[in-house]
């Protein structure tokens, strides 16, 4: 807050201040390869923690509301300071749609709902089953062609990971 004020920038109060000197640079570089950036924030419904990785392992649901917004390449300033500002702008804007969501429950914007589709799920069935078969095989492996020590092996190492897994997360 104290470097905004000396500055004479916006003081944000859900966001640290935007590193410029990185924005300005892209959006130059970028002049030449792309058409648009994009802004993306995301708010998690109030009262629930964020979730974490062991929460999306064990498939916990969480409702997550997205706000996007394409910024056309030509709407921003070329002139390095103008630039700056712009992005402090934004900045200045995402801290606005912060407080909103948290008083009203959405962002500001028109929302969509995007429905669940079935082709999601095969998507997730595939990746599964790409990622399950491997190990899966090498068990088999194991199973088959091991001696008893090592099935036995095999069996209490997979039993102490799971053991392990649920009670340190």
């Amino acid at each position: 807050m104290e470097v905004a004020r000396s500055k004479g920038l916006p003081e944000l109060k859900h966001h640290l201040l935007p590193r410029t000197k990185g924005f300005k640079l892209c959006a130059r570089v970028g002049r030449k390869y792309i058409q648009a950036f994009y802004d993306v924030e995301y708010h998690f419904d109030s009262g629930i923690p964020e979730p974490t990785m062991m929460d999306v392992l064990r498939g916990k649901p969480h409702h997550l509301h997205i706000y996007c917004r394409r910024i056309p390449i030509e709407e921003i300033p070329e002139d390095d300071e103008a630039c700056a500002k712009y992005c402090h702008e934004l900045y200045r804007i995402k801290d606005t749609n912060y407080e909103y969501f948290e008083r009203h429950g959405r962002f500001p914007e028109k929302t969509y709902e995007i429905p669940r589709r079935p082709h999601s799920v095969l998507v997730f069935i595939s990746v599964s089953v790409l990622l399950a078969v491997p190990p899966m095989k090498c068990l088999l492996d194991v199973i088959l062609t091991g001696s008893m020590y090592m099935i036995a092996g095999v069996v209490l190492g997979g039993l102490l990971g799971t053991v392990v897994w649920y009670n340190t997360y």
